[in-house]
């Protein structure tokens, strides 16, 4: 079985900068967000919701020697093209993730699990007949 690292080391010679997998995710989710179309990270049902309580709940990050795989699940709103959004998803994470910490991202899988679809508010007439008295 594959040991599972917490954190990636980047050494040079000033010395080492140790990220977390937290550190990672947490810039993953940000960058998720920033997405038109994304409604929410993970599926967005409340069983999600209460498993987890991170600002980076639906994502999972894979650290490597040298390099980083995230997984992120995504739910879209309704109206957008779901390959569209992921693909935006991917490349915003990857962009995010490269620049912020100098890891380099072998991949991101986007997993789409869910569709928002906003509550419709009923418009009230104010008066449907006018009453005759």
């Amino acid at each position: 079985m594959a040991e599972v690292k917490e954190y990636i080391a980047k050494s040079d010679e000033n010395g080492s900068v140790v990220i977390s997998e937290e550190v990672i995710a947490s810039i993953a989710a940000i960058a998720t967000m920033e997405i038109d179309g994304v409604a929410a990270l993970g599926t967005g049902n409340v069983t999600d919701f209460l498993a987890k309580k991170s600002s980076s709940k639906g994502v999972k990050i894979s650290l490597g020697e040298e390099s980083a795989e995230i997984a992120v699940t995504i739910t879209v709103k309704k109206g957008f093209v779901i390959p569209t959004v992921a693909k935006a998803v991917q490349n915003s994470i990857i962009s995010s993730v490269e620049s912020m910490t100098g890891i380099s991202v072998s991949g991101v899988n986007v997993k789409v699990g869910g569709v928002s679809f906003e509550k419709e508010t009923k418009k009230k007439k104010s008066s449907e007949e006018p009453s005759v008295e």
